[in-house]
Order: structure tokens, then sequence, then C-alpha cells
């Protein structure tokens, strides 16, 4: 009796061992997608990879570009452990609203990196004063299957206009990429164009070329009341936040977020928090940001606001450990 007590012990042990193995064999390889090449958040992402390899040892971390809708994606696939994606992006994907054409179930809540604000922006010598101005203007909102493309949208209706009546106005409805959008801008073919960041190179373009000014989101209590916009916060955007804000705006703003997969072990995911929330060098990154009353990045005291779907265990471990707000 004892000897089959030890026999089952043993075979109980060796399954036990081998899970444990089969575990570390499938994180040995820890891959995060950020974004563009070159971009901010990509460059943001490869230093937090770069923090990870140095003081969480024993696995290789490796960064690389990406895209934040695919990246939900690859996460929800087992492609990628790790992605940036925005409160938007993450939210729709959990839920497998679109543009996702299922719920992405597997993933989960790291934290807030990037604060975002919706720009819309015109030229700085146009006639449109605000966003309502835009009802029969040629306007552009990225490539379809965009969720820039959905939170424009989202935004516009409460002004009382929709895409298809900007069209049946005479506007159009542009769909084309950020540089692409800057360089008719420059030709002057378009009346706006939109930002999810602060100053990217497309900014940059039309700052120089023709100038631009900064639309107020003046109804941005109301707005947010859509429940297409949750994770979304009211800001204000300090003059002189770059050379199309002349004034303070009111404004909104999303959040650049990393989420990962539920796959991750729960004491990985700890350490992947610790990581993100404790090295300072990434807040570099975003200084700008804070400075111009956008708020803080890689923020734990204000991450909640962006937590819009399930965290991971480890990282609400770490939150409960650190006393910070979950929800």
């Amino acid at each position: 009796m004892a000897k089959k007590i030890f026999i089952a012990w043993i075979s109980i042990s060796v399954i036990l061992a081998a899970g444990t193995m089969s575990l570390a064999a499938e994180f040995k390889n820890v891959v995060l997608a950020s974004s563009s090449m070159g971009g901010t958040a990509y460059l943001a992402g490869s230093a937090f990879v770069e923090a990870m390899k140095k003081q969480i040892p024993g696995i290789n971390f490796i960064s690389q570009p990406g895209v934040l809708v695919q990246n939900m994606t690859a996460i929800e696939d087992g492609v990628i452990q790790i992605g940036m994606g925005d409160t938007g992006t993450q939210r729709l994907a959990y839920e497998g609203k679109p543009p996702f054409k299922k719920a992405h179930k597997n993933l989960r809540y790291l934290g807030l990196g990037q604060p975002m604000p919706t720009q819309l922006l015109v030229p700085k010598d146009s006639k449109i004063k605000n966003i309502a101005d835009l009802y029969n203007k040629r306007i552009n909102v990225l490539p379809k299957g965009s969720v820039t493309r959905f939170i424009v949208e989202a935004m516009l209706e409460k002004y009382g206009i929709t895409y298809e009546s900007i069209q049946k106005n005479g506007g159009i409805v542009h769909g084309v990429s950020y540089s692409d959008a800057a360089n008719m801008m420059q030709n002057g073919q378009l009346d706006m164009l939109t930002s999810w960041s602060l100053v990217t190179s497309h900014v940059l373009t039309v700052i120089s070329n023709p100038g631009i000014r900064v639309l107020p989101v003046d109804k941005a209590d109301e707005i947010l009341k859509d429940p297409r916009l949750d994770g979304y916060s009211k800001v204000t955007l300090k003059k002189g936040a770059h050379e199309g804000v002349s004034e303070d705006i009111p404004m909104m703003v999303s959040y650049l977020t990393v989420c990962l997969t539920a796959d991750v072990p729960d004491d990985l995911a700890y350490k992947i928090a610790k990581v993100f929330f404790e090295t300072p060098p990434l807040k570099e990154f975003y200084k700008r940001e804070a400075e111009v009353g956008l708020g803080e990045s890689f923020d734990l005291k204000n991450s909640h606001v962006a937590a819009n779907i399930p965290y991971h265990p480890g990282v609400e471990k770490y939150f409960k450990e650190k006393g910070a707000r979950l929800r």
C-alpha cells in the first residue's frame, strides 16, 4: 500500500515538474510589440524591454514594432505576450466590437503609458472655429477599421454630424495615413486632420506649413458620457503646448496603455508591473505631456482611469501592495 502511494506521489511529481518546465519553456521568450518603428511609443517600448532584461533575469525579452489594433489580436492569438494599445482599442478588443471580429478575452491590463490628446487640427488661417463647423468640410479620420476613425465619429455625433452628413453637405471624409493627410493639408486639399499624440512628425509638418490651430472640444463633458469613450478623460491643454495652441483649450485625452496575455504567470506579471512603474527614465519619454496638462506617463496612481478591461492577477497584486487605486 505504502509502495503504491509512493509511486503515485512520484507520478504526480513528474507531472507537476513537466508542467513547470513547459511553463518555463513557454515564457523563455517574451515579445513586446509597440508602435511604428522610430516613433516615441516604439522608443519607449524598447526602453521598457531593456529595463526588463536588466531587472528580470532568465527571460529573453524582445522588442518589435507594431500597430495598436493588431497588437491586441496578436496577444489574443498568442503571437506576442505584451503589447501597446489604448483605452479605446483594448476595450473594443476585449468585447469583440468593431473593428475587432471576436472577443479578445485573453487580454489583461498592465497600466497607463502615454497620455494621448484628441487633437483636431485645422490650418491656422481657416475660418473653422469649432467642431460644429466641420459639417461640410474635407476631413481625414484615417483608414476604415482604425480606432481613430471610430472615435472621431463618436465625437462628431455630439455636434449633430455624421460622416454621411458631411458628404451629403458637399464635404469629403478621407481615410489616408497621417503623413498623407499632412501633405494634403499643405497642398490645400484638406480642412482638418487628427492627431492622437502631442507633437508627431505629421504635426510638425503642418506646423511649419500652413500653420495650425487646435479645435476646442467644448462638449467634452457630454461626449464622455458615451460608453464608446470609456477610459477617456477631460483635460485642459495649456497655452504654448505647441505652436498650434495659442490659449488654454478644453481637450479629451485617451491613453496609450500596455496589455499582456492572461497566460503570463502571476509572479512574472508582478515583476513586469514593478519594472513598468518603478523605472524613472521611462517617464522622460512623455515629460512634455505632463508639463502641458495632459497628465503623467507610466503612472501608478492614475492608471485606474484607463482600466476598462480586467487586470492581470499578478499586476493586481502589485497595485494592492502599493495601495494604488484599481478602479
